[in-house]
């Protein structure tokens, strides 16, 4: 796992994680892209970086909520609704058949009418990769075991499978250099 700051939210009631600072000092070389609408099923290559190490920060932006579904309370586990809507997928982890490969999903508790925008911290080390949303209201570790996207042949996406048309504000993405560990 990436190292990382826990402590409370405001309301003292909300867990809030983020990567340590110090994580900063290993970025390497910055790509930055800005204003680019993606269409429903868009996707558009992040080039100059070597997406096996990265650090990338995204912030993504929707002119409207009005066709977007209401949250529902009877939701428990996130996986549910994402499979029904045919987010579901299976062992995208890995092209390797023998593995434990789980599916990860969460809710968090913004109000998007309000910004209309989102922002997302993504952390790429070879094997792992950690997502902080919303200010690190929520996180996501998985494993992965790349087969073919290894070193050179890693590369990264920003893309949209929602419905409507959003713009990536601005998306930075670092390659990572390695530690110095003494």
């Amino acid at each position: 796992a990436i190292p990382r700051t826990v402590w409370l939210d405001f309301t003292g009631r909300q867990l809030v994680q983020w990567p340590v600072e110090e994580l900063n000092s290993l970025r390497g070389k910055e790509v930055n892209i800005d204003n680019q609408r993606l269409e429903k099923g868009d996707y558009s290559e992040v080039k100059g970086i070597t997406a096996a190490q990265a650090d990338v920060e995204v912030t993504f932006s929707f002119s409207s909520l009005d066709k977007a579904e209401a949250y529902d309370p009877k939701w428990v586990k996130a996986q549910d609704p994402c499979a029904q809507k045919g987010s579901k997928l299976q062992g995208g982890s890995s092209l390797k058949s023998d593995l434990y490969k789980p599916q990860f999903a969460g809710f968090v508790d913004v109000d998007l009418a309000a910004d209309k925008n989102i922002f997302l911290r993504s952390l790429i080390d070879h094997s792992v990769v950690e997502s902080f949303g919303a200010g690190g209201k929520a996180n996501i570790l998985s494993r992965v075991y790349p087969e073919l996207a290894v070193m050179n042949q890693a590369y990264l996406f920003v893309f949209n499978n929602g419905t409507e048309p959003i713009v990536v504000e601005n998306l930075k993405a670092w390659s990572m250099i390695s530690a110095d560990i003494k």
